[in-house]
Parts: C-alpha cells; sequence; structure tokens
C-alpha cells in the first residue's frame, strides 16, 4: 500500500484506530520477495518459501540492505508522526488488555453414579456415604461373594 493509498484509507474511517508499527527490514524483505520466490517454487509451502527467503536476506549485499534500512527509517518517521496525531485525537497507545467474556449459560450439575449392585439405582448423595460404603464394602463384597458361590 502507498503512501497516498495510506492516507486516504485513514482519512476516510471516521473511527479512531491505533497506528500500526512499522516492519523490520527483514519483514519488508520477505513482503517485497515473496511473490518471485513463489514465482520460482509454486509447490512449496510458506515455511519452505519463508525459509529460502531467510537464506536470500543472509547474502543480501549491504547496498540492498542500506536501501531497506532507509525505508525502515522512513516509515518509522512517519509511525511516530501518526501516533502523534492519534494521541491528540484523545486515543491512548498503553496497552489494555481485552476482557474474557464471562459465560451466559450455568454450568450443569454432574451427576451423582449409580452404586454397583443397588436394585434401586440409588444414587449417592454426599462423599460421606462414600466413605462408609467403602469401610463396609469390604465385609459385603464377601457376603455377595458366597452368596453368588453358594447359588
Amino acid at each position: 500500500m502507498s503512501d497516498v493509498e495510506q492516507e486516504a484509507s485513514s482519512s476516510t474511517s471516521s473511527a479512531l484506530t491505533k497506528p500500526k508499527r512499522p516492519m523490520n527490514a527483514y519483514m519488508l524483505y520477505l513482503g517485497e520477495n515473496r511473490a518471485r520466490v513463489k514465482a520460482a517454487n509454486p509447490s512449496s509451502s510458506v515455511g519452505e518459501l519463508t525459509k529460502l527467503l531467510a537464506e536470500e536476506y543472509k547474502t543480501i549485499d549491504e547496498a540492498a540492505k542500506k536501501v531497506l534500512t532507509d525505508k525502515v527509517a522512513a516509515a518509522k518517521i512517519r509511525y511516530e508522526e501518526e501516533v502523534k496525531k492519534f494521541e491528540a485525537e484523545g486515543g491512548s497507545m498503553k496497552n489494555i488488555p481485552k476482557k474474557k467474556k464471562e459465560k451466559d449459560t450455568p454450568v450443569k450439575a454432574k451427576r451423582a453414579k449409580k452404586e454397583k449392585g443397588n436394585d434401586e439405582g440409588a444414587k449417592k448423595d454426599n462423599d460421606e456415604g462414600a466413605k462408609k460404603d467403602n469401610d463396609e464394602g469390604g465385609a459385603k463384597k464377601e457376603e455377595k461373594r458366597q452368596n453368588s458361590l453358594a447359588c
């Protein structure tokens, strides 16, 4: 997006929007060269393209890096001007964390497990009942086992 397009889009919006930070030289290089590398390697994934571009970026000469750093410096100056304008219009550059949405639906109660071997299918009411069953469980299990063997 050119400077003219950015100014046109920012002046037409009525809402106050926080300016975006400028890209660094590496990100500018990726953006400018991704289409070329993609055309040369159409079957490559995004990750593979990024690896290829990273290798290229490591090998570019100082003159090309100077061009990129000049673009970054100009973008930084423009960003600082946009921040001043944004703050003059009443905006704040502080990062305000977003509030988590509260769930409207109440949490459903968990069903109690049915007791094993109970013909009525009664549910355990509380932990005390469960502990009591466990204490007496050894004797009851032995009694049930003997009854089943007698049959």
